[in-house]
């Protein structure tokens, strides 16, 4: 669908920030903005993934509901209108609204908390709509905004983050990243807080182009980018061929004396892969003396996951860290971004 770019078209960039920015203004800042990171979810096959905010559960937060889905849904129209499109009714299979001029509108796969609006008989005929050109949608799970502690900006700001990124790539075709937010990092990709005792390892947050020189594949190749990261706006992409493996080490004679008394490692990933089937992806922390401290999660294809484990009363499985491993058990060929791996010292 050919249209307008907000890189190319200066003028439409503004009013959608105008736009954007009356929304925004209607609510407030809460607390958790800055601690909540971003969760790509991809619905249709055909479409960018979708940007939902990701907020740590505390005793201190609690959700109160989900954004509204009349706020949502004039907010969706009044930035479709910005290109010129105006919904006329509602989309085929039960939809919310829809172009039949431009063959393009937008899903609800939920209105209200805890409600689902269509079955995945129904989703899939959309995606396949969507696949033979027959019409574009955007298509969001409203009860993945979710309200907490009163605060409706930071699902507002995903939402129309969203919206804005998929209204842009419909027109334009450019390709989205996974690690802003409005044109801003999200609020945890910014400050540690609860992690500083857990830092990153040195050249484990791919900051900077020195960093690499502390890592390696085998069977597949790896590189910096900031398509999508969980902290800083760096993380590594790797492409792996089955039974392939990322290293990392120390430089020679250097090592990390490991806390005494608890063991607490992680590192978040995200699995950019079109696999029906979850990955198990093991990390191995090394010695040096063939003593090896091993763990892992399975994680669903387009889906971000912080890794972790701990050990406690002092069991400690290696004193010294020298190098580490990640892997998977894909018999096929996987894209992960890796970031942020950090290890109690």
């Amino acid at each position: 669908m050919a249209g307008r770019s907000l890189k190319a078209d200066p003028d439409l960039k503004a009013n959608i920030d105008q736009l954007v920015a009356e929304i925004l203004g209607e609510t407030k800042k809460g607390y958790w903005n800055e601690r909540t990171s971003l969760g790509p979810k991809i619905h249709l096959a055909s479409n960018p993934a979708v940007k939902y905010p990701l907020i740590p559960i505390s005793y201190g937060n609690s959700m109160s509901g989900i954004l509204d889905i009349e706020a949502a849904r004039q907010a969706t129209q009044d930035l479709f209108a910005q290109y010129g499109i105006a919904m006329e009714k509602a989309v085929p299979l039960s939809g919310d609204g829809y172009s039949e001029e431009f063959k393009i509108g937008y899903v609800f796969l939920s209105r209200s908390k805890g409600e689902q609006t269509l079955d995945h008989s129904e989703l899939s005929a959309l995606d396949k709509a969507v696949q033979v050109g027959g019409l574009n949608l955007f298509v969001a799970d409203l009860n993945r905004f979710p309200n907490m502690d009163g605060d409706l900006y930071t699902p507002t700001e995903y939402y129309l983050a969203s919206v804005v990124d998929y209204l842009n790539w419909v027109h334009s075709g450019e390709a989205m990243s996974l690690n802003k937010v409005l044109g801003e990092l999200p609020g945890a990709n910014t400050q540690r807080n609860w992690r500083n005792n857990r830092p990153s390892l040195p050249g484990g947050d791919f900051e900077t182009a020195e960093d690499m020189s502390h890592w390696s594949v085998t069977r597949g190749s790896a590189q910096r980018t900031t398509y999508w990261s969980s902290f800083g706006e760096s993380a590594l992409a790797v492409d792996l061929e089955p039974e392939g493996k990322i290293h990392y080490r120390l430089p020679d004679g250097e090592s990390i004396v490991l806390s005494q008394n608890s063991h607490w490692a992680s590192l978040a990933v995200y699995l950019d892969s079109d696999l029906e089937e979850d990955v198990t992806v093991t990390v191995s922390f090394l010695d040096g003396e063939n003593k090896a401290w091993s763990f892992g999660e399975k994680i669903k294809p387009k889906q971000v996951k912080t890794i972790q484990t701990r050990v406690q009363n002092g069991a400690r499985p290696i004193e010294r860290l020298h190098a580490l491993t990640i892997s998977t058990n894909s018999c096929k060929p996987v894209r992960l971004y890796i970031d942020d791996i950090g290890i109690l010292r």
